[in-house]
């Protein structure tokens, strides 16, 4: 395993950063497009700066076959301002993590973004843990914050940081196929995993759910899910504390498909395997940024946006401040990369 500490303070030279930390890991690298070790999936990762008073500060992963259809983004956090002149938060700090020959199970690379102290994305570009005798496995996957305006002086309630409120829910979590499409990047958008099986007639499938609807009752037959919003190993993940042992638990981050065969209203799920190098984790007791040893294994761990006590965001007149969220909150949900 390895890891880098990146100091930087500008979105595009996020790209550069992952591609040079690839080459490092032995994997091919084209300017900033790059391919696991053994073949597979080329993705070019880029980043841009733009939209009304250059807040839209975006990085995107890009499957170089598919373009248009196989890929995912991210944007750097706003908070609190005026209409149409949000604050916006720039990068401060980049930690890369990933894996070295002989690659077990799989190679991986993550990014985490630092935003200042306790505000993160996360990017992910790596490789499922098969499950089964598929071919392919590649998956890409980023996570990103509702940036729906909140208007000052509008009636509303709060939204909570996951799974309820008026935006249900709010936020796209790491390898989550659940998430409310309003202000955040909707399908194809929103990255996915490469599963060929000649019993699987849709190979790339995405974390995506339609509208506000969950994995249990939204199933439209593409879609691969898992993470922390899905509701999956959710559970897990809350109460993955061991007082006695002094200790976080770490959950694999399992995902799903379904058997785009069936008619939706009889669906199958599929387990494809877990994602290489990463767990969920309850951050509970640990602060951001922190490693963490289990067994032999040391794990970076940092909260999946931001390690908080309060479970909600304010809505309109509730947040005073600004016309934005005034901050990012996923409570004690964290995730933790193998670092050692």
């Amino acid at each position: 395993m390895a890891s880098s500490e990146q100091i930087t303070t500008t979105v595009t030279d996020i790209p550069g950063l992952i591609a040079n930390f690839a080459l490092a890991r032995g994997w091919t690298v084209d300017g900033t497009t790059i391919t696991r070790p053994g073949g597979g999936k080329s993705f070019e990762i880029t980043a841009s700066v733009g939209g009304t008073n250059n807040r839209d500060r975006l990085v995107f992963v890009r499957d170089t076959a598919a373009p248009t259809t196989n890929y995912v983004y991210t944007a750097m956090p706003w908070i609190n301002g005026v209409y149409e002149n949000t604050i916006v938060k720039n990068p401060t700090k980049v930690h890369l993590l990933g894996n070295d020959a002989p690659y077990d199970p799989e190679p991986w690379i993550a990014c985490v973004v630092e935003c200042g102290y306790n505000l993160y994305r996360h990017i992910y570009i790596g490789n499922v843990v098969k499950a089964g005798n598929y071919s392919g496995g590649e998956l890409i996957s980023a996570n990103m914050y509702n940036r729906n305006v909140r208007y000052n002086g509008a009636t509303g309630s709060d939204t909570y940081y996951n799974s309820q409120g008026s935006q249900d829910p709010p936020h796209r979590y790491l390898f989550s196929g659940r998430y409310n499409t309003s202000g955040l990047p909707a399908a194809p958008a929103c990255g996915g995993v490469n599963v060929v099986h000649a019993d699987n007639a849709i190979p790339w499938r995405m974390f995506d759910c339609p509208g506000e609807t969950n994995v249990q009752t939204g199933i439209t037959g593409n879609e691969v899910f898992g993470g922390n919003a899905d509701n999956v190993s959710s559970g897990l993940v809350a109460k993955g504390l061991s007082d006695y042992a002094g200790s976080n638990i770490l959950v694999p981050v399992n995902l799903f498909i379904s058997n785009s065969l069936l008619t939706l209203t009889n669906v199958k799920l599929h387990p494809i395997g877990y994602a290489a190098g990463v767990r969920m984790v309850n951050v509970s007791g640990v602060n951001p940024g922190d490693a963490i040893t289990i067994g032999s294994k040391t794990w970076r761990v940092f909260p999946e946006f931001s390690r908080q006590t309060e479970t909600t965001l304010p809505y309109g007149s509730n947040n005073p401040d600004g016309f934005y969220y005034p901050y990012e909150t996923s409570y004690m949900i964290g995730l933790a990369y193998e670092e050692a």
